[in-house]
């Protein structure tokens, strides 16, 4: 079973799957026999910061003063942006978009 799930089952989830197969066997023995055949589960990676502000630097003004409604028929006036993380397998991608506040389109 630990095979199957590409090393990623520690003993909590061997212990609970093999209680759903009809084996009836403790959690220590489950973990006594991991660490005999040198297994064990794989856990997350943690996430990490990778953006660090600079303590010195000036906040930018606020020009919409958080106010995101508006009508459809103000095309072009007001825009707003973000930025977000997508994890690839080839590593982390970065997606900067902006938006027009009037009809929530994307404009670039």
């Amino acid at each position: 079973m630990h095979d199957e799930s590409k090393g990623t089952y520690g003993t909590p989830r061997l212990h609970a799957e093999l209680r759903a197969r009809g084996r009836r066997h403790s959690r220590k023995r489950v973990a006594r026999l991991l660490r005999a055949a040198g297994r064990a589960g794989r856990a997350p990676k943690r996430w990490r910061t990778t953006t660090i502000p600079d303590p010195a630097a000036t906040t930018p003004a606020d020009l919409i003063t958080r106010d995101f409604s508006c009508s459809a028929q103000e095309i072009n006036k007001r825009w707003c942006g973000d930025i977000t993380y997508i994890h690839t397998w080839e590593g982390w991608l970065y997606l900067a978009t902006v938006i027009d506040l009037g009809p929530r389109r994307v404009v670039g």
